[in-house]
């Protein structure tokens, strides 16, 4: 959700600040880039960290560098810092989300749990862009847009922060081993 009000709503608040659209739209641009800088990163990380805590960080860093923007954007050098800083967490849901699924639930109910949160995923891209215009006429400003993202970044952060140290799924027998004692007994 975070990254659409971002990728939809970082132009116009670029504008909004007096930046020029050249400007705005180049600086919108570097995402590209950066996903697949964050996605690097990701993956090198994981062999040394839980994804969890990998993930937390990076949604940490996401909701310090949007929150900040919203204070300093009109300033070019921290517009790009900031973007710089976000802009690293874009992909990274992408790569990390099946690693977290297979740890947390095991690979048997993995198609099952991908394939029911989905939809509410869907949900959550296509309605924040349109909860963050509501918010903007509202409010008038990207100010509270921003915050508001940087809020939600935050609790993802939090979230995952959290769960890290609840216990993953551990198989106390495998399905070839129940298979064998069922046979034998």
């Amino acid at each position: 959700a975070a990254i659409s009000i971002v990728t939809v709503h970082l132009v116009a608040a670029l504008i909004s600040w007096g930046h020029t659209a050249t400007f705005a739209a180049g600086t919108a641009g570097l995402f590209g880039i950066l996903s697949v800088a964050g996605r690097l990163a990701t993956t090198g990380l994981q062999r040394r960290y839980r994804t969890s805590s990998v993930v937390a960080v990076i949604f940490a860093v996401q909701a310090v560098a949007i929150g900040l923007l919203s204070f300093t954007g009109r300033h070019a050098i921290a517009v790009i810092a900031a973007v710089i800083g976000f802009g690293l967490g874009f992909g990274v849901a992408a790569i990390a989300k099946p690693v977290l699924l297979a740890d947390r639930y095991d690979t048997h109910r993995y198609a099952t749990i991908a394939g029911t949160v989905v939809l509410p995923m869907t949900i959550a891209k296509a309605g924040a862009p349109l909860a963050a215009a509501a918010l903007h006429a509202r409010s008038g400003t990207y100010t509270s847009v921003l915050a508001a993202t940087a809020a939600w970044c935050a609790l993802a952060a939090l979230t995952l922060w959290a769960t890290r140290a609840y216990p993953h799924y551990r198989t106390e027998t495998t399905d070839a081993s129940r298979h064998l004692r069922r046979r034998a007994g």
